[in-house]
């Protein structure tokens, strides 16, 4: 009896202990969490980012010039907790490691370029061609990554999507234009050494805006992958979010319809107008994930379904909301043709991935061997971004078949170098055939790319470094259209410090995405530091995204540190 009331007193002893030291493990554990969300925050709040001038409205051509309004809060209330704020945490993934010093500013550039790229001489190359591209699903897709605890792959990250998922304040194009052009360059803050300094040259456009209710009538079918995949994490639900936000953005003589597919295809709604809009929302919660992923058969339905309610001179557009897990039937480079063989059809394609893992060179294949737009969706600030704030550039193509040329001077610029655009070049000899295919641009969308060139050591002041040029089409399948631009001296900045505030924080974002291309461990590191002070005296500070931005350098420093 004495042995077993000695037992049960033991056992109390050793639960009571048990408890104490779950409390006291579960306690640190608690603080750990508050002490990453307190270094994430410290970084957007202790630095003392650009502010936003008011007296140069919606122009560049002076240091700090506006920029696009910062996204408001109006909807934030609404977010479920699965689509929420950037502070959210993932049991999926380890907390990020937290350093002691959250705000590192470098007061000097790098010392030497964090990799030695490949340049062209222009001696034996003169001409470089590409398309544009608009897609910025590889920045939100790596952000989504950074934000839980994860290095995005290197192969997945290109840095034209990540430069275009920003603006960079151009001035509007003219009455009666389509587009402005903006060419400029300045020192190379992150690619120069003392042996061999660079330059950064800009080249970047933007589309006419137009406003929601000036836009074409829009035809939209929704083919929404509903197989079982999809009911991984929050994929499905995410993409019920984005396709209601759509919903409630377009006009009541809109139509929507809805394809989904899995092992099988099922319309689940015929073309719709939006003025029934209850109707509409009605099919989008009631979609349900189950089954394997054929994609095929969904894609020639909706396709129908596009034809059938076609719009002569509309929108007609497939919206196609999916990971990409295509694991049953063709895949998805066949899938990428079916969908390219409709374009003569003018119907058009945006590609909309959905969740961490989503297959991403399936999904920007599917858009790119398409000319479409891709984008991924990861906050509900994000499907506003782009099926509220942008609709018209989503929906509607402004020019069809941009492509860009340009023919540097070798007389004056030794070497060059394109940062990304590696699945957007062409052939020089394409650039004037309109019979090849290039991407679109919506209204309101700007293009940036860089090249980084190497110039002879004098330039005379009426020397052209390089001419751009740039060919487009009015709509699809219209005759193609010219235009030309040259760089001269005048348009390169003296130093890195007298450029344009929004040119110096698109240099941080460039780098940035070329550092997260290089494989973690790799010495030297790439410069965070100098990175996070260009961004910290260049992004506006009442712009939420590029305040973000600040925060993603921080969190890659911390996961490459741990790496």
């Amino acid at each position: 009896m004495i042995g077993a009331t000695m037992t049960r007193t033991k056992k109390i002893i050793l639960g009571i202990c048990a408890l104490i030291l779950l409390l006291l493990v579960g306690g640190h554990l608690v603080q750990n969490k508050l002490d990453v969300v307190e270094v994430n925050q410290d970084v957007s709040t202790s630095v003392d980012f650009e502010s936003r001038p008011v007296d140069r409205p919606n122009s560049e051509s002076a240091p700090g010039a506006t920029a696009p309004a910062s996204p408001g809060t109006e909807s934030a209330a609404r977010a479920p907790d699965f689509f929420d704020s950037r502070t959210r945490e993932s049991p999926r993934f380890a907390p990020i490691p937290r350093l002691s010093q959250p705000t590192r500013l470098a007061t000097e550039a790098p010392t030497r370029p964090a990799v030695q790229h490949h340049f062209t001489p222009t001696s034996e190359e003169p001409t470089s061609t590409f398309s544009i591209d608009v897609n910025t699903a590889s920045y939100t897709a790596s952000r989504d990554a950074l934000f839980n605890g994860l290095l995005p792959h290197p192969s997945s990250v290109r840095p034209e999507e990540f430069l275009n998922f920003f603006s960079y304040d151009y001035d509007a194009p003219p009455t009666g234009q389509d587009f402005s052009i903006k060419i400029d360059a300045l020192p190379s803050y992150f690619g120069s050494d003392p042996e061999t300094p660079r330059h950064l040259m800009r080249v970047g456009i933007r589309g006419a805006d137009i406003a929601v209710e000036d836009m074409k009538p829009s035809n939209l079918v929704f083919l929404v992958d509903i197989s079982g995949s999809m009911g991984l994490d929050t994929r499905l639900p995410a993409a019920q979010i984005a396709m209601r936000t759509l919903v409630e953005s377009l006009r009541p003589d809109d139509t929507v319809a809805i394809q989904t597919y899995a092992s099988g295809t099922h319309t689940a709604l015929n073309p719709t107008p939006v003025a029934s809009k209850n109707k509409i929302i009605a099919a989008i919660d009631a979609l349900h994930a189950r089954g394997t992923t054929r994609g095929d058969a969904g894609i020639i339905h909706a396709y129908q379904l596009a034809r059938d309610a076609f719009i002569e001179e509309g929108n007609n557009r497939v919206i196609i909301f999916s990971d990409g897990d295509f694991n049953v039937g063709p895949p998805g480079k066949d899938l990428a043709q079916l969908i390219r063989s409709y374009r003569d059809d003018h119907i058009t394609v945006t590609t909309v991935a959905m969740g961490l893992g989503s297959q991403d060179e399936t999904m920007e294949l599917l858009a790119r061997n398409t000319n479409g737009n891709y984008v991924y969706i990861d906050t509900l600030e994000e499907a506003d971004r782009v099926f509220k704030e942008r609709i018209v550039g989503t929906l509607q193509v402004l020019a069809a078949d941009v492509k860009f040329q340009v023919e540097f001077n070798p007389d004056h610029v030794r070497r060059y170098r394109l940062l990304g655009y590696e699945k957007r070049r062409l052939r020089n000899e394409d650039f004037k055939n309109d019979q090849i295919d290039a991407a679109e641009l919506g209204p309101g969308h700007t293009v940036t790319a860089f090249y980084e060139v190497e110039f002879a050591d004098e330039l005379p002041d009426d020397a052209e470094l390089a001419r751009v040029d740039i060919r487009y089409k009015k709509d699809l399948g219209a005759p193609g259209q010219h235009l030309s631009q040259r760089l001269t001296p005048a348009q390169v900045y003296a130093t890195f410090e007298q450029a344009p505030a929004q040119l110096r924080f698109a240099t941080a974002v460039a780098s940035f995405a070329e550092s997260l291309q290089i494989q973690p461990g790799s010495d030297p590191p790439p410069p965070f530091n100098e990175m996070l002070a260009v961004v910290a005296r260049s992004a506006y500070k009442d712009d939420a995204r590029q305040v973000e931005f600040a925060n993603l350098i921080t969190f890659a420093q911390e996961l490459w540190t741990a790496y």
